[in-house]
């Protein structure tokens, strides 16, 4: 979010637009938000005769969004009375801000209890070792803007991984939603969004294994709402039709069969690898032009330039994966 402020150097700008899909869209969405909060805030110190800077409240989003977590609060407490969302619940508990994640073997564990917020250590931690908790199932897309740091490890130099997060994805949702949102498909339109199988299509890993020589492999495939969506591309708008009776959209038949888990879509197989070799194709050319393009900047070497090489190669690795 900070490489896409007002006060952004150029050279965070330019490294900013060459950030993932997925995370351009997060992080502009963080900075709205931020803007939307500087002006609400402004607006009521106006008032008070008092002035906040955009780098004063910068400091105190950054120390809040890193260090306070999602808790329900309690109802006895006055501001329980106007949270809007279950997100508006966080607090800042003391001493977790320095527990560090790792997603697997993890020493301690964090849950919510009648007393409060409990770390456990789940095993005989020794002085002087560092303490990991999970803190969640997070993409290293998610994880990099959040919290500034991915789990993914390559091996040296080599395209090979020693470790890849099995929750990163590939984000297909501005092709497919685009191709659904035409006026050709209103109908297949209305029906997905009826039983709320639109957008959040991706690709991700179902297995991950390692070769004898150590580094990662991983299979790779769509998910199921994603192969919903383009088996609904493969049927013909028309097909699609209002049921009075019903009041909703019914979908063709062999569509409701896949649909309602009665078979794996094998009928539109043949459809939903063409469509997909064109998406992918299509995302496999933008990530390459974004690596060229980032190889020529005046950045190379800096920890913004590893960040975005390292999210760009994890997506390249998952698209190569795909097959």
């Amino acid at each position: 979010m900070t490489w896409n402020l007002k006060s952004s150097s150029e050279k965070t700008v330019k490294l900013f637009g060459l950030l993932p899909r997925s995370v351009l869209n997060y992080a502009k969405s963080q900075s709205n938000l931020f803007y939307s909060d500087v002006e609400k805030i402004s607006s009521i110190l106006k008032e008070q005769n008092m002035t906040l800077t955009e780098k004063e409240y910068l400091w105190s989003w950054l120390a809040i969004n890193t260090r306070c977590l999602y808790y329900k609060l309690p109802g006895y407490l006055p501001i329980t009375e106007n949270i809007e969302s279950e997100s508006s619940n966080i607090t800042m508990v003391p001493f977790v801000d320095f527990i560090n994640h790792r997603r697997d073997n993890s020493n301690c564990l964090a849950r919510v209890s009648r007393s409060g917020y409990e770390v456990l250590a789940t095993e005989n931690i020794p002085t002087d070792t560092h303490l990991w908790f999970t803190y969640g199932p997070h993409s290293d897309e998610f994880l990099q803007c959040e919290y500034g740091f991915s789990t993914s490890k390559k091996m040296g130099k080599s395209s090979g991984y020693k470790s890849f997060n099995s929750y990163n994805t590939i984000n297909l949702s501005p092709i497919i939603t685009k191709l659904i949102s035409s006026t050709a498909k209103k109908n297949i339109h209305q029906w997905l969004k009826q039983t709320n199988y639109y957008d959040d299509y991706t690709l991700g890993v179902e297995n991950i294994s390692l070769d004898k020589d150590g580094t990662v492999k991983i299979f790779v495939r769509p998910s199921y709402r994603t192969r919903i969506a383009l088996a609904s591309l493969a049927e013909r708008n028309e097909d699609f039709y209002y049921n009075n009776s019903h009041d909703k959209i019914e979908c063709p038949p062999k569509l409701k069969m896949f649909h309602e888990g009665f078979n794996d879509g094998e009928y539109y197989q043949k459809t939903e690898t063409v469509l997909l070799r064109k998406i992918v194709a299509k995302i496999q050319q933008e990530i390459s032009v974004k690596l060229e393009t980032l190889s020529k900047l005046d950045t190379v070497g800096s920890a913004e330039h590893l960040a975005v090489e390292h999210l760009l190669q994890n997506q390249r690795f998952l698209i190569n994966s795909f097959g």
